[in-house]
């Protein structure tokens, strides 16, 4: 992951959601959200710089249930 973006690093953009805005935090490669049923299969993701502190874990579950990760790595920056 890469930021190519003008806006600052670590924003979610949760609109146009009812009573929804922009959350702050660091951002995950992949975020899960009240998620019930989920199989991840050989999946991967990189940062560019997470020296930074604008890029969180490599992957974040809040509120899931029954999640099948297989396979998943965080491959080092290059």
């Amino acid at each position: 992951m890469s930021s190519k973006s003008r806006w600052p690093k670590g924003m979610y953009d949760l609109r146009p959601g009812y009573g929804k805005g922009i959350e702050a935090r660091p951002s995950s490669g992949f975020l899960f959200r009240h998620v019930d049923g989920l199989a991840m299969e050989n999946c991967s993701v990189r940062f560019a710089d997470k020296a930074g502190g604008a890029f969180g874990e490599a992957v974040k579950f809040e509120s899931c249930r029954r999640v099948r990760n297989d396979c998943f790595s965080e491959l080092s920056e290059e």
